[in-house]
């Protein structure tokens, strides 16, 4: 403005934006009018990165990142690598950007030697990033196990033929084991019985009962 004068406009909301127009008078009868526009913009919300492992590997995995922002969606979005933070490079093979640009698709291998990538949110008067290592999931020996979409096709049906066979077997030798059980006590009845000699009585007053034991020898 003129004479370089500043305008500062306080508690401005979202909507305030729009025309205005300032008169600035130079004399009683003399004025200069100057219109401007005010755009007024929203603190930029800090964004929370969220991944799903595509495919893993014991040398490294396929991710997708998803860069989320509560509240306002007009806000610019792009995604940078290392530290310090720098745009992506050009590979198609490596990166691929969704056309919103909330998502960002990744081919990482542990011995690349960039794994943290970075999600930057901003508008003309404000920025927020947010950072995710890749080393934390796609490393074999710290990521844990591998995600079920990583698993062969065979695994699982193999597993369960497995099962069944272990089934069967347990039922087998089950089975077996009381068909043993049931011989070996046919046959002890068989060579152990209780005798009771012919033409003895009882005597009525307490008499005890004679009884002989004998043990067959099996030809």
């Amino acid at each position: 403005m003129m004479d370089e004068t500043t305008l500062r406009i306080k508690d401005l909301e979202l909507d305030d934006s729009g025309i205005y127009s300032a008169r600035i008078w130079l004399t009683k009868t003399l004025f200069q009018e100057q219109r401007f526009s005010l755009t007024v913009y929203e603190p930029v919300p800090t964004p929370q990165i969220d991944h799903q492992v595509e495919s893993k590997t014991p040398g490294g995995c396929n991710v997708t990142l998803q860069c989320h922002t509560p509240g306002r969606k007009d806000l610019s979005i792009s995604w940078e690598t290392g530290g310090p933070h720098r745009a992506l490079g050009k590979s198609v093979n490596q990166y691929q950007v969704s056309d919103n640009g909330r998502e960002l698709r990744v081919s990482f291998w542990n011995s690349s030697l960039d794994s943290n990538f970075t999600c930057l949110v901003s508008n003309p008067v404000d920025q927020k990033r947010a950072s995710f290592d890749l080393l934390n999931i796609c490393q074999s020996d710290e990521g844990g196990q591998f995600e079920p979409s990583s698993w062969s096709p065979w695994l699982l049906p193999s597993l369960i033929f497995l099962m069944v066979i272990m089934l069967m077997l347990m039922v087998m030798v089950t089975v077996n084991w009381m068909r043993w059980k049931i011989r070996l006590e046919r046959h002890r009845r068989a060579v152990c019985f209780v005798i009771l000699e012919e033409g003895e009585s009882i005597r009525s007053s307490g008499a005890t009962q004679k009884m002989v034991v004998t043990r067959l020898t099996q030809t």
